[in-house]
């Protein structure tokens, strides 16, 4: 099973790319998780998340081929 993950402003920063793919991981909670321990940067950062271009607010199961988007908190005005 293959998810592709995108990473928005300064997550991307703290990831180093914009897309990445990943293998073997089951909900979103996962995901969140998986970035954290490898990328601990990114939980200085507040930040959404989004699966299949929708705002998820619980683990949410992931399929292969989905598409699973951390977004960060932002302002406008």
């Amino acid at each position: 099973m293959t998810i592709n993950a995108l990473f928005f402003g300064v997550l991307s920063d703290a990831v180093g790319v914009r897309e990445k793919k990943f293998s073997s991981i089951h909900s979103s909670n996962e995901f969140v998780e998986h970035i954290i321990n490898e990328f601990p940067e990114v939980a200085k950062n507040s930040f959404q998340v989004a699966v299949n271009e929708t705002l998820i607010h619980s683990s949410t199961p992931l399929k292969d081929g989905d598409t699973i988007a951390l977004l960060p908190n932002y302002a406008g005005g």
